[in-house]
């Protein structure tokens, strides 16, 4: 009779064991990055041509904007174009700054650039980081 209980445990301590090591090895749901509209020129803020959008969509969680000569802004979008924004922009200061807009991976979205000054264009470079699944890290 303990023999046979042991037996059983010891059954159950090792697939217990290869249950928590499965569960290890597993892939995690961690966030990839993208760059998106590479040094691409913008048009001065307020024109037809003065925003562009990632050509994929993912459960973003951060998107950024690196800008050259001027400032410029950062946010989210359903639609990959302006008319679709779920989030308010986030803005540099200046230029050869980078911007971190927070937002939440609950929400399938491409990441979106503008320029945000008037008076001339702007050169600036998108990355979405995204999750792989819904609502990861959160």
């Amino acid at each position: 009779m303990q023999a046979k209980i042991c037996s059983q445990l010891g059954g159950l301590m090792l697939l217990a064991t290869a249950f928590v090591l499965l569960a290890i090895a597993a892939p995690k749901a961690d966030a990839d990055v993208q760059a998106f509209c590479q040094n691409v020129w913008m048009d001065p803020y307020g024109s037809q041509y003065d925003n562009c959008g990632a050509w994929e969509q993912h459960w973003n969680a951060i998107v950024q904007v690196s800008a050259q000569e001027h400032s410029a802004c950062v946010s989210t979008t359903t639609t990959g174009w302006k008319s679709g924004l779920n989030a308010s922009w986030s803005c540099t200061a200046g230029s050869y700054e980078t911007t971190i807009k927070y937002v939440s991976p609950k929400a399938f979205t491409y990441g979106i650039i503008r320029n945000n000054t008037t008076g001339s264009g702007n050169h600036a470079t998108g990355v979405q980081n995204w999750c792989a699944v819904y609502n990861c890290g959160m």
